[in-house]
């Protein structure tokens, strides 16, 4: 899939992304032009897996990037933790905004981002960022249905993928979009659609 550069492929009936053989991504537009909206989606992997320092720093070395923390039990999260917060600013980094999963929007120094590995599941590309959207896996109560996709596009989120076998939809969703699901009954977990690395 281009939007996750040639180091990721999707995975039919499974609600993450598995990445087969992480390579450091490659600047979208041009030697190391920072990443605009037109040449990057929301999702896109910064760094992952091997943890290469990601391209499309400004002229300060820094980056603004959607920050995905590791899951790692089965409750549902309506947001970062301390713990999770912890981790960026050990970085030196600046926590920007919290989403309602486990993720925050950060602004770090691209040569610290290795330094995450290990600790949180991945660094994704922020394509505009006066949009605070993510790709989640909304998982429901049963099976969803069609109402369910054309609430998520009420809400302003675009529909990826139904993921029937957990009873889940993918889909890029604004927060906002996030923060209204949660109050729903049949809403279970809503959760940062992850990166699985083999290497």
């Amino acid at each position: 899939m281009a939007a996750f550069h040639a180091c990721v492929a999707a995975v039919a009936g499974w609600g993450c992304v598995l990445a087969l053989a992480c390579k450091p991504p490659q600047p979208t537009t041009g030697a190391g032009a920072h990443p605009t909206p037109d040449t990057v989606q929301v999702g896109e992997v910064a760094s992952a897996c091997q943890w290469p320092v990601p391209s499309g720093a400004d002229s300060h070395g820094m980056l603004v990037l959607d920050i995905v923390f590791q899951e790692h039990d089965t409750l549902p999260h309506r947001g970062p933790s301390a713990a999770d917060q912890a981790i960026i600013t050990a970085v030196d980094g600046e926590i920007l905004d919290h989403f309602h999963v486990r993720a925050v929007r950060a602004r770090l120094r691209a040569q610290r981002v290795p330094q995450l590995r290990q600790k949180v599941n991945a660094a994704l590309y922020v394509p505009d960022p006066r949009r605070h959207d993510l790709r989640v896996m909304v998982t429901y109560t049963r099976a969803p249905t069609d109402a369910d996709g054309a609430r998520l596009r009420e809400l302003g989120g675009r529909v990826l993928a139904p993921m029937l076998t957990f009873n889940a939809i993918v889909a890029v969703l604004p927060d906002d979009a996030m923060r209204h699901l949660w109050a729903r009954p049949e809403v279970w977990r809503i959760e940062p659609d992850g990166i699985a690395c083999l290497l």
